[in-house]
C-alpha cells in the first residue's frame, strides 16, 4: 500500500494538483487526465472501481465534503477510500489555496489511509468522516443512506461470510469466525 496507492484528484480540485503531487514523487492522477471529469459522483466511483479494484489500491481526494452523505451506499458498493477536505477555510486564504494546501500537506496520510474508509482532512490532521449538522438534516430530509463506519464495517463483514451459511443444527465454522480456534 503506502506510496504505491494511487491518489485520484476529483474534478472539483485544481487539475494541476495531480501534476504537482507527481513532481513530489506521489502517484497521482486527476479525474481530468482519466477523462472522468464530466461524470457525476456515483458514476465516477463506479468507473474508478471498475478500472482499479483488484488491480491496485486508490483513494479519491475530493473537496466535496457532502459526497459521503449523498452517496454513502455507492461508496460502500464500490469499496472506495475517500479523503474529503474540511469545507471551512481561514479568512486569510482563498478556497483554492486552502484545498491545495490541505492536499499537499496530507497526501502522505491519504495514501496510508485504511482501505474502504472516509476521512475528513483539516489543518491539524484528519478524523473519520461524520455528517455535519447541515448534512445530517439533508440526509434525513432526502432519505439518503450516508456513509458511516458502521455501514461500511457491516458490508465488509457480509462480503467475508461464506456463501452457504450453516443449516439448522450445524455448527458454524469456528476456524473462519475465530482464527486459531479448532
Amino acid at each position: 500500500m503506502g506510496r504505491s496507492r494511487l491518489v485520484v484528484i476529483d474534478a472539483d480540485l485544481p487539475r494541476r494538483l495531480a501534476h504537482r503531487l507527481n513532481e513530489r514523487k506521489r502517484d497521482a492522477v486527476s479525474a481530468y487526465d482519466l477523462g472522468l471529469d464530466d461524470l457525476q459522483d456515483p458514476d465516477l466511483l463506479r468507473e474508478l472501481a471498475k478500472r482499479y479494484n483488484g488491480l491496485r489500491t486508490w483513494v479519491l481526494v475530493t473537496g466535496d465534503d457532502s459526497m459521503p452523505a449523498e452517496h454513502g451506499s455507492v461508496i460502500i458498493e464500490t469499496q472506495a477510500t475517500i479523503a474529503t477536505l474540511h469545507p471551512k477555510y481561514p479568512p486569510q486564504m482563498t478556497e483554492h489555496h486552502w484545498r491545495v494546501d490541505l492536499v499537499q500537506r496530507w497526501v502522505h496520510a491519504m495514501q496510508l489511509q485504511a482501505p474502504e474508509t472516509v476521512r475528513r482532512y483539516a489543518l491539524n490532521g484528519s478524523l473519520p468522516w461524520r455528517p455535519r449538522r447541515r448534512q445530517a438534516r439533508q440526509i434525513a430530509h432526502h432519505g439518503w443512506t450516508s456513509w458511516s463506519e458502521v455501514n461500511a464495517r457491516e458490508e465488509r463483514r457480509q462480503r467475508a461470510q461464506p456463501a452457504d451459511p450453516p443449516g439448522p443444527g450445524e455448527a458454524p465454522d469456528t476456524q473462519e469466525r475465530f482464527p486459531g480456534l479448532a
